[in-house]
């Protein structure tokens, strides 16, 4: 005979929402390092591990990392010129590949200094190891 569909177990948990505040105070922090810091990098992570996020970020402790939806880091920057926070801003948000979550990097570094965070981030990346999975 078959199960009768009346007898489900119902969860009765709810999850908080990640409501407007949370997304507002991020919208602030990104302007306020906007305000704070000299340049800003826009990067894409695809494999994270915590471990080597870690390294980078002992690596660069007087830098900010920003990890959150490209949908509020482009309002936060700007999406176009009229509703951009600082002038040229709106490019960072097109450069935002929307499939993959983007990560900024705001710092004080000067120009020689670019090239060593591009030069860093490309030993991370292929220093790193695939890891057993079971299915």
């Amino acid at each position: 005979m078959p199960k009768s569909k009346r007898n489900k177990l119902v969860s009765l948990t709810q999850t908080k929402k990640k409501g407007f505040e949370l997304k507002s105070s991020l919208i602030k922090e990104v302007q306020e390092c906007v305000d704070k810091y000299a340049r800003i990098f826009v990067f894409s992570v695809e494999n994270m591990r915590n471990s080597k996020l870690k390294d980078v970020r002992n690596e660069w402790k007087h830098s900010r990392f920003f990890f959150g939806k490209n949908k509020v880091m482009m309002i936060a920057l700007g999406k176009d010129k009229q509703s951009e926070y600082k002038g040229n801003l709106s490019q960072i948000s097109k450069v935002q590949n929307q499939k993959n979550p983007c990560t900024y990097l705001s710092t004080l570094s000067i120009d020689a200094a670019a090239l060593l965070v591009q030069l860093s981030f490309l030993a991370i990346m292929f220093s790193t190891f695939p890891h057993s999975c079971s299915f």
